[in-house]
């Protein structure tokens, strides 16, 4: 693995944790280009993925519950709820369009949204006037499942969407 950039350029870089969310809204990220957004696809995903690394930053040590020793403490996004998802994406987008920048979206055809019949062009179209999808197949890991595969075929995509 190698390093991406010049040093000058990663030292220009900011990482923030919290809620993507409070991060666009509370005006904190003045000085960006662009907002890259991969928020999680089902109930079960940032918990799955994410709960190591919070733990590794913060260098705590937790309760921890359940065969994946998850954080008693973890964080929930509404992303992850059906019933919080579009609230969510809407948003991300009203924000990130009044930041005056671009948002990049990840965000699979499966995901929650596909759920309520909606899509991410759909949201972010009420808030950008160009919404680009652009769509690739990729191999999705089941996360362990009991029964079937730990493989599906899943549609990817990346919303790019400009004001």
């Amino acid at each position: 693995m190698s390093l991406v950039g010049s040093e000058e350029w990663r030292s220009g870089n900011s990482v923030y944790v919290g809620d993507a969310l409070d991060l666009v809204s509370a005006g904190w990220l003045d000085d960006i280009g662009v907002v890259y957004a991969d928020p999680p696809y089902t109930k079960d995903q940032y918990s799955r993925y994410y709960h190591v690394y919070e733990t590794l930053y913060r260098y705590d040590y937790p309760d921890a519950s359940g065969m994946g020793r998850n954080r008693s403490d973890r964080f929930t996004t509404g992303f992850s709820l059906k019933s919080g998802v579009v609230a969510s994406f809407h948003d991300l987008c009203r924000n990130v369009a009044r930041m005056r920048v671009p948002l990049v979206v990840s965000y699979p055809s499966a995901g929650l949204l596909a759920a309520c019949e909606l899509t991410v062009a759909d949201i972010a179209g009420e808030y950008f006037s160009e919404v680009e999808t652009l769509s690739f197949n990729a191999n999705h890991s089941t996360m362990g499942g009991s029964t079937g595969t730990s493989k599906k075929l899943a549609t990817e995509n990346l919303y790019v969407c400009t004001l």
